[in-house]
């Protein structure tokens, strides 16, 4: 279990460095190969994903999973990293 989160952490490291948005993180999309001390992590379903022009650009729409939304999505704020 440890292993996967340490990868998922990564992988979602990788998303904010590359200024994408997921907008719908949750364990439906989040993917493991198979069940062994090798298992491989992957992140799916960009269908809602937002590339960002710069780390200050902020989004504001109500958009994802219900139940997996983020407050600030649910009050209609707008949203960064």
């Amino acid at each position: 279990a440890r292993i996967i989160f340490r990868q998922l952490i990564i992988g979602l490291s990788g998303l904010k460095q590359r200024l994408i948005l997921h907008r719908d993180i949750k364990p439906a999309n989040i993917l493991v190969s198979d069940n062994t001390i090798n298992a491989k992590v992957y992140i799916a379903d960009f269908g809602i994903s937002a590339e960002l022009k710069d780390s200050h650009q902020k989004k504001s729409l109500k958009i994802g999973t219900p139940g997996f939304r983020a407050p600030e999505v649910l009050k209609e704020n707008p949203y960064s990293f």
